[in-house]
């Protein structure tokens, strides 16, 4: 998959065509200096996205760029789904009560 699969798709929702428009509405700081290199204002940010997510080294920094360029409402979808996930992973039931163990 490349950056062109996010390119311009309702899907995603990012908040700028471009790393510098996410800059200026988001506020979004890279804090990795390797990733830094990468950080150019003037990429397209679902190339720069694609970009992080290609190395393994910035899975961290790929994770905080999407949550800070993408859309507030999908902020928060992707974040239930990944307590759902999660919860799921481990075979928990969120719904279910937990009690004192009776002696």
């Amino acid at each position: 998959m490349n950056w062109l699969h996010f390119d311009g798709k309702p899907l995603v929702f990012f908040e700028g065509n471009t790393v510098e428009d996410v800059v200026r509405k988001t506020g979004y700081q890279c804090k990795d200096e390797d990733a830094q290199k990468l950080c150019k204002m003037d990429t397209r940010t679902a190339e720069y996205f694609e970009m992080l997510l290609q190395n393994k080294d910035f899975n961290k920094e790929a994770i905080q760029f999407f949550s800070s360029a993408v859309n507030p409402r999908v902020r928060i979808w992707w974040g239930y789904q990944c307590v759902k996930a999660t919860f799921e992973e481990i075979n928990l039931n969120p719904k279910a009560k937990v009690g004192a163990k009776q002696m």
